[in-house]
C-alpha cells in the first residue's frame, strides 16, 4: 500500500480527516447549543431577576455607551469606549514567498512592515518591543455587569476610530512620533529613513455611539452576564445582538449559521476525499505501468 502513497496523498488525507473532525464538532455544537437558546429565559436590563441565577437568559434593553473606560497601562491611554485595540508592526526582513516559490533552490527575503514575530535573519530584532493587545472596559448593561468576554462581542456592532490622545510626556518617554494617525518609533531619531527594527503602533477605540437596543444571550451569575461553556468548556455560548430579539429569532439565526458552516465543511470534506482517491488511483496506475 505504501507504494501508492505520495506527499500530496498524505496531505489531502490529513486535511480530509481534519474536515471530518470539524464537521462532527459542528453537528455536536448545534445539537447542544440550539436547545439552550430556545429555552433561554427572557429578562429586561433594568432589573436583575435573582431567580434566574445560573440560568441562560436573554436580556434586552436600551444600550448606553456612557460609562465605558478602557485603559492601556503601557502607553497610559484611556478612552471612553468598551474596547481599546493596540496593533504593533515591526519593519523587518520577511521571506518573499512569491519569488521563493518560483525558484525552489533559492530563498528570497525582503524588508516590510509586519505584525508577525521577527524571524531569525540578518539584523532582525529577536522579538517585537511591544505586543498587539485588546483592552476591555468594565461595562454595565442596565443593572447587569458584562464580563470581558461578552464585552468583546460588541466589536461587530461598532467601528474602529484612531486614538491620538497620547500625552506629550508619554510620546516623549517612548520616542513616539505621530504621523497619519500612526505612532512611529524610529531607530533613526530624525525618522528620515526606515531601518530594520523600526516600530509603528496603531491605537484604536471602538465607537458604539450608534448602537441602541440590544439583546444579550448569556449565563446569569448574580448580576453578572457571562459566557456559558457547554460540554467541559468546549463550546462557548453567549453573544450580543442588535435590536430586541426573541429566543426563536436568535435560535433561527444561529441554526442558519450552523447549517451553512456544516454544509461548507461537508462539501470541502467530499472534495478533498475525492482528490485523495484520485491521487491514490493515479499513483497505482504509475506503479502498474512500471511493471
Amino acid at each position: 500500500m505504501k507504494k501508492y502513497l505520495s506527499k500530496g496523498n498524505i496531505i489531502c488525507g490529513i486535511i480530509t480527516f481534519l474536515l471530518i473532525m470539524l464537521t462532527t464538532m459542528l453537528f455536536e455544537q448545534a445539537s447542544l447549543t440550539i436547545p439552550l437558546i430556545q429555552a433561554a429565559v427572557k429578562a429586561q436590563s433594568d432589573k436583575v431577576m435573582q431567580e434566574n441565577d445560573g440560568r441562560i437568559v436573554l436580556v434586552s434593553g436600551r444600550f448606553s455607551a456612557d460609562g465605558y473606560s478602557a485603559w492601556d497601562d503601557t502607553f497610559e491611554v484611556r478612552v471612553d469606549a468598551p474596547i481599546l485595540r493596540r496593533n504593533v508592526d515591526v519593519y523587518q526582513w520577511v521571506k518573499d514567498t512569491e519569488k521563493s516559490r518560483s525558484d525552489d533552490d533559492v530563498e528570497y527575503y525582503k524588508m516590510e512592515w509586519s505584525d508577525a514575530k521577527p524571524i531569525s535573519f540578518r539584523d532582525n530584532p529577536t522579538s517585537k518591543p511591544y505586543q498587539g493587545k485588546m483592552f476591555y472596559s468594565e461595562a454595565m448593561f442596565g443593572e447587569y455587569k458584562l464580563s470581558p468576554d461578552l464585552v468583546s462581542k460588541l466589536e461587530p456592532h461598532g467601528s474602529w476610530i484612531p486614538v491620538k490622545g497620547l500625552s506629550e510626556g508619554t510620546a516623549e518617554k517612548y520616542g513616539m512620533v505621530l504621523e497619519n494617525d500612526i505612532y512611529f518609533i524610529y531607530n533613526d531619531i530624525e525618522g528620515e529613513y526606515l531601518d530594520v527594527g523600526d516600530t509603528r503602533i496603531y491605537i484604536y477605540a471602538l465607537d458604539i455611539s450608534d448602537l441602541e437596543d440590544i439583546t444579550v444571550l448569556a449565563r446569569q451569575e448574580g448580576n453578572m452576564l457571562t459566557m456559558h461553556m457547554v460540554k467541559d468548556d468546549v463550546y462557548p455560548l453567549g453573544n450580543i445582538y442588535g435590536g430586541i430579539k426573541s429566543a426563536e429569532e436568535i435560535s433561527g439565526e444561529e441554526e442558519d449559521d450552523f447549517v451553512y458552516a456544516k454544509w461548507t465543511a461537508v462539501i470541502f470534506t467530499a472534495i478533498f476525499a475525492l482528490i485523495t482517491a484520485l491521487i491514490t488511483w493515479s499513483n497505482a496506475g504509475r506503479v502498474r505501468r512500471r511493471r
